[in-house]
């Protein structure tokens, strides 16, 4: 079982997503994944803190909805997903309340699919565009299908 870590930088946020669904939904992600064992940071922080950080290691001086930190990496910047520490995720709640409104989806289907993006992240995937025929974005979105057909439907 995944080793997961949550904490809240605004106290009343945490009246948006619980914890429970929070780890539910990271544990399902590992665990399909084939990263069981592993170790996950999830901070929520504010428009504020991830446009700073944003700003810090991205040199992107914008609020997004979520970054990720790999804590695997070997000397030769490769991952190695034997490690059992993963990384951090720190997702902005207010910029996925924001996503909602502007793709017309529930809150937390847009949440679940933060989630994954960040994993998928943490295991070394990324994307040039933010295109549908980005690979790491389809593998995203099946994962989100899986999610919600097998794994989370009663969140």
């Amino acid at each position: 079982m995944s080793v997961i870590d949550i904490s809240y930088e605004i106290e009343e946020q945490k009246g948006w997503v619980s914890e429970a669904f929070v780890e539910k939904a990271l544990t399902a992600i590992t665990r399909h994944l084939n990263l069981e064992g592993s170790e996950i940071s999830c901070s929520f922080v504010s428009n504020e803190t991830i446009q700073n950080l944003n700003k810090d290691y991205r040199n992107l001086d914008q609020v997004t909805d979520i970054l990720s930190f790999n804590q695997s990496w070997d000397e030769n910047f490769k991952i190695e997903l034997e490690s059992e520490l993963l990384g951090d995720i720190v997702i902005s709640l207010e910029a996925t309340k924001q996503n909602c409104i502007d793709f017309e989806v529930d809150f937390k289907e847009e949440l679940l699919r933060v989630l994954i993006h960040g994993v998928l992240h943490l295991t070394g995937l990324d994307h040039a565009t933010n295109n549908n025929d980005e690979p790491m974005l389809q593998q995203q979105e099946e994962i989100l299908v899986w999610l919600q057909k097998e794994s989370l439907g009663e969140i």
